[in-house]
């Protein structure tokens, strides 16, 4: 606990991004020397002319137990950069995050593939789709897919995961007590549910415009291969690039019409030898023999376009050229933990509720109300949540069958999950609200 204490005191004392950390890395072995070190000692560590130098030499340790106290509170795990399941690939990054802050299911991270994937906020119905694709097969796959949870594409792929019934990672520019956008709050509830937020800002911070880039290195970072899948030539997914070729990560780019705006970032990548990406299989098939045994590239599902547009539209992820304003779904609601900063200076965001308050308790009304849950989804869906009884948890491999295979179950899952009519439990079992 103590040590926790002093990484918090250390990560509200550090820029973001800067040379601060690497140079005090170098320069103490403990965290706790570098808490006591005085300001001669400092100096010496530092790079010149330091920005970071005064803000160290404040000892002051109220605001970091103000912190704690809220991440223990709120069900945030703050693990640090000496913790044994911090990632190790941000420890080899030029300038690796203090601690990072994480609310959900910890993954494996240390152990798995993990691909992260980045796009603008300005797909169209293409960049949509093969997001989507290429982001559930690879999750399906065992793949833990990172993004930014960001509008666009990095929601959709984030989404997509979770569709395909693996775990995914968002790392927010933002505390974890703010969510943004706020439009998130269900797709940022069911993240804690299957992966986790990720924010190296404490709770508090607010999601202003210089955090993003820096966020994005962090993306990278945590990934072996970083996918960009649209973008303008002006687009953040370019920053995220260069970090990764920065942190000698592979690169995938997603081709598209040279005419188009948004392949300009794709295209420009692919020019500078980053890999072409038309499906997961790129990835997986690159991977298959690094990691042999923890990919399984037979458990793909086909390319299913309805499913697509459905999963994005219950988890209010807005859709080229649609109106979600009125679709369909219910939205989540949970007792929440309030925010670190007061109400008024954070009213555009929204609060997370932890694991265990989402994304809702389960709903108790009659079955009518289960019934018009049902509309509009594909007939597959209905015709699972009839074969579910009330108050038993049901493996997915005994439900498969009928031209249905596990991974089919799950995703089809996945959609009842969304309108509250089923929960997924450990071990991918099925129990039916």
């Amino acid at each position: 606990m103590r040590d926790a204490l002093f990484w918090i005191w250390l990560s509200l004392r550090v820029t973001p991004g800067s040379a601060t950390f690497p140079s005090i890395i170098k320069a103490f072995s403990d965290i706790y020397d570098v808490y006591t070190a005085d300001r001669e000692a400092l100096t010496d560590a530092l790079p010149k002319n330091c920005r970071d130098l005064e803000a160290l030499s404040d000892k002051s340790i109220e605001d970091a137990k103000r912190v704690l106290t809220y991440c223990n509170r709120a069900g945030i795990v703050p693990i640090a950069y000496d913790d044994a399941r911090f990632p190790a690939s941000l420890r080899k990054i030029k300038a690796p995050p203090v601690m990072l802050y994480c609310r959900g299911q910890i993954p494996a991270w240390n152990e798995k593939l993990c691909v992260s994937i980045v796009g603008t906020r300005k797909m169209n119905r293409y960049g949509m789709q093969m997001t989507f694709e290429v982001a559930r097969d690879l999750s399906i796959a065992g793949v833990i897919v990172i993004s930014g949870m960001a509008r666009g594409i990095d929601a959709v792929a984030n989404a997509a995961a979770i569709n395909g019934g693996g775990q995914t990672v968002a790392v927010l520019g933002s505390g974890l007590d703010i969510i943004y956008p706020p439009e998130h709050e269900k797709l940022a509830a069911f993240i804690t549910r299957h992966g986790c937020l990720v924010s190296e800002f404490p709770p508090g911070t607010r999601p202003t415009g210089l955090n993003f880039p820096v966020r994005n290195r962090i993306i990278s970072g945590m990934a072996t291969a970083v996918a960009v899948m649209q973008g303008e030539l002006e687009s953040g997914s370019l920053i995220t690039a260069r970090h990764a070729t920065q942190q000698e990560k592979t690169l995938f780019a997603l081709p598209g019409p040279v005419n188009d705006p948004l392949s300009g970032a794709p295209c420009l990548l692919l020019r500078e030898g980053a890999h072409t990406l038309t499906c997961a299989d790129d990835i997986l098939t690159y991977y298959s023999e690094e990691y042999y045994g923890k990919i399984n590239i037979q458990r793909l599902l086909t390319t299913a376009p309805v499913l697509c547009e459905k999963v994005l539209t219950d988890f209010r992820i807005r859709i080229p050229g649609c109106d979600i304003s009125k679709s369909p779904g219910s939205d989540v609601s949970s007792k929440t933990v309030a925010p670190l900063e007061k109400e008024k200076e954070v009213s555009h965001a929204v609060s997370v509720p932890p694991r265990e308050a989402a994304p809702g308790k389960p709903d108790r009304s009659p079955e009518p109300a289960c019934d018009k849950r049902l509309t509009g989804l594909p007939q597959e869906a209905v015709d699972l949540y009839a074969r579910l009884p009330e108050g038993k948890e049901i493996p997915a491999d005994e439900l498969a069958g009928d031209g249905m295979s596990v991974s089919k179950v799950m995703a089809v899952a996945t959609l009842l999950e969304i309108r509250g009519l089923v929960r997924m439990q450990p071990g991918g079992r099925l129990l039916r609200c």
